[in-house]
């Protein structure tokens, strides 16, 4: 039981260690805040989403986490939606 025990862990370390370092490797470059690696002059257009319904996760939550972003997120005006009250 304990050489069973021992070669399951042995496996288990190994396939953890395998998956890490190869799968995905660290990245060695230098870390920005998100709104710095996007400020570099690129046009910042806004982002298109057309939800599912109009339930407040399919859109209103989108739209919100978009403005924390910064970024601008164009929704169809409520009457093409269907009515969720």
């Amino acid at each position: 039981m304990k050489k069973y025990f021992l070669g399951i862990s042995t496996f288990l370390i190994g396939t953890l260690l395998l998956f890490h370092f190869v799968f995905h490797p660290t990245y060695a470059g230098e870390w920005q805040p998100l709104s710095a690696a996007t400020e570099d002059g690129a046009v910042r257009r806004p982002i298109l989403l057309v939800p599912l319904d109009s339930r407040p996760p399919c859109g209103a939550f989108v739209v919100n986490g978009g403005k924390i972003i910064g970024r601008e997120v164009m929704t169809p005006p409520s009457e093409l939606m269907d009515y969720y009250s």
